[in-house]
């Protein structure tokens, strides 16, 4: 059953990318938080 962890691969990697874009997602939200914050 090669195909089956071909699956299971494919979506652990699906996982680390979202992961990955969630955090850089994350840390542009917070640089823009803290460019609002120095503007008041």
């Amino acid at each position: 059953s090669k195909s089956l962890l071909n699956e299971i691969f494919k979506k652990e990697d699906e996982k680390a990318a979202l992961l990955e874009y969630n955090k850089e997602y994350e840390s542009k939200t917070r640089s823009k938080v803290l460019e609002l914050i120095k503007q008041i």
